[in-house]
């Protein structure tokens, strides 16, 4: 697939190959093929020809899971880790082995990798929003449709939303984050499943369970009501 980005006035831009540069990951929408991910979509501003298998990008860049990270990152002078080790946790906490495609068990309204429900969700999209605005970039529309079934939306903008969900919530820190793992599952208890207090001990109990087991497949996700080892894979 060939992508062509409008030219900013005063700038020349190359036509692209389709493929990603050296050291940009092909999950960058940029350079991904839609339909390649379950779920995926032309992003808000991109127009798609079916004939010529052609896209034209719209005159501003769109903001990706690696500019957002990088911006996560810089915030934080020495910073022992990087946030998508923190998201990766998370990710294999919540999704479990199903991943991006899970569902809440019981047929709750949790959806995708990080169990959003249809709330949760579009308040992630305001903060993705508030973010891009202010850094001049865009964002791929979501639906109403969408904020309920995260599940069909695509990796790339699950990662954005919990990513910025995260980074703007008020009981959230990024610096704790980038800089004590000892402090991870308390912050993805304050910042994330924000659940009943009396549960606290036995939830962050869990994800630190997780954390300490990331080499090994997935468990299962965080939504169950009892502790991981005691669990059996459905």
């Amino acid at each position: 697939m060939r992508y062509y980005k409008k030219a900013n006035e005063g700038f020349k831009v190359k036509k692209s190959n389709g493929e990603p540069p050296e050291g940009v990951s092909r999950m960058n929408p940029l350079y991904m093929t839609y339909g390649e991910v379950e779920g995926s979509q032309a992003p808000a501003g991109v127009t798609y020809n079916p004939l010529d298998d052609s896209m034209e990008l719209p005159s501003k860049a769109l903001l990706t899971t690696d500019v957002l990270d990088n911006i996560l990152n810089s915030s934080v002078s020495d910073a022992s880790y990087n946030f998508s080790e923190f998201r990766d946790v998370v990710k294999s906490h919540e999704g479990g082995y199903k991943g991006y495609s899970a569902k809440q068990v019981g047929g709750g309204p949790g959806r995708g990798a990080y169990q959003f429900d249809a709330q949760t969700a579009e308040t992630a999209y305001r903060r993705l929003q508030k973010i891009a605005s202010d850094r001049g970039y865009v964002i791929p529309k979501l639906t109403k449709d969408d904020f309920k079934n995260m599940d069909k939306v695509s990796p790339e903008i699950q990662d954005l939303l919990f990513t910025a969900h995260f980074a703007k919530d008020p009981s959230s820190s990024v610096s704790t984050v980038l800089s004590d793992k000892s402090q991870w599952a308390d912050q993805w208890a304050k910042g994330h499943w924000k659940g009943n207090k009396k549960d606290y001990d036995k939830r962050t109990k869990s994800f630190q369970h997780s954390l300490e087991n990331m080499s090994a497949p997935p468990i299962n996700p965080s939504f169950f009501n009892t502790f991981p080892e005691t669990i059996n894979n459905e």
